[in-house]
């Protein structure tokens, strides 16, 4: 049972939360869109465009992603330029280390793999 005290405090943290995400909420709607015409445009299935958005991590892997498979890029190339793509998160996630660990638990690898541009720099705006 939640009591009165308890159901104010949680409303004002979404109120927070949502305050300091919502941006994000848009730019990651606009990219989205952005990569389903690219995908379209290249002849590819709108299943396609799902399937990557939720296999694929990282939107600006799959901006990349859609003229090199158009090209016909072998998948080792795809995944090398992943892992340089993607290598900006190792540093993100250095200077959130010991923030992370404090949380314990499955939070702390949860926290750590979804460590995402937009993500870093609310965490680094935050008091």
């Amino acid at each position: 049972m939640v009591r009165r005290g308890e159901f104010v405090y949680c409303g004002r943290e979404m109120r927070f939360a949502l305050r300091k995400t919502a941006p994000f909420l848009l730019s990651y709607l606009f990219i989205g869109i952005a990569f389903g015409i690219m995908m379209t445009e290249a002849g590819y299935a709108p299943v396609w465009s799902v399937l990557s958005a939720i296999f694929i991590y990282a939107g600006s892997m799959q901006i990349v992603m859609v003229p090199l498979v158009a090209a016909g890029a072998p998948l080792y190339a795809l995944a090398l330029m992943a892992l340089f793509i993607n290598a900006r998160h190792m540093f993100y996630g250095l200077g959130f280390v010991e923030k992370f660990r404090r949380a314990g638990g499955l939070k702390y690898p949860y926290m750590v793999l979804t460590l995402t541009d937009e993500a870093y720099s609310a965490l680094c705006t935050l008091e």
